[in-house]
């Protein structure tokens, strides 16, 4: 950090005379600063942070708090002072093949890339291979927090039909569908 005398000598700013009560709104740097991976938050707050590279990322709900794997027993409390002391970082975020599922309207959705897709039906999500044990229940507040990106489809090299046209069979490749013939049948 530099000395206010070098600062005056190297620049046109004046500087700001404050009494002492505006001079304490401003935080000062944390000199001793604690490591990356610290959970902490405030004596006088509920917000609980993730501190990383000398940021505090925000965890925005109990429900990702657990996903992440996170304890109520690492949380370190700091004052408001030394908390205002780490820049505030980008909010932490359900992390790719997260299942989230909507607590207003049931909707789940696969997270990839920092968005979400719909799971259009219980026979998509089964032939995913997803697990009822790994959807979490979040609030719209919390989806709000995800672009859309789409549905998800049928995984590659599912056969499907469409019902009523027996005889012509298709391929998923890609998110489309390729003809069989049906002489492999």
């Amino acid at each position: 950090a530099e000395d206010a005398g070098a600062v005056a000598q190297n620049s046109s700013q004046t500087i700001a005379k404050l009494n002492s009560s505006q001079f304490l709104i401003f935080p000062e740097e944390n000199q001793n600063q604690l490591p990356n991976g610290i959970l902490v938050k405030s004596r006088s707050r509920s917000e609980i942070y993730l501190l990383e590279n000398g940021k505090r990322r925000h965890i925005s709900s109990a429900q990702l708090f657990n996903k992440l794997g996170y304890s109520l027993a690492n949380i370190k409390i700091l004052s408001d002072r030394e908390l205002l002391g780490y820049a505030k970082g980008e909010s932490l975020v359900f992390p790719d093949g997260s299942l989230l599922e909507s607590e207003k309207d049931g909707k789940i959705y696969l997270i990839k890339n920092k968005a979400k897709r719909y799971i259009t039906s219980a026979a998509v999500f089964k032939k995913n291979k997803f697990k009822q044990k790994d959807v979490v229940k979040v609030s719209d507040v919390d989806l709000e927090e995800y672009a859309y990106d789409g549905v998800v489809g049928l995984p590659n090299d599912t056969l499907i039909a469409l019902v009523g046209k027996s005889t012509d069979v298709y391929v998923v490749s890609d998110g489309g569908k390729k003809k069989v013939t049906t002489d492999i049948f």
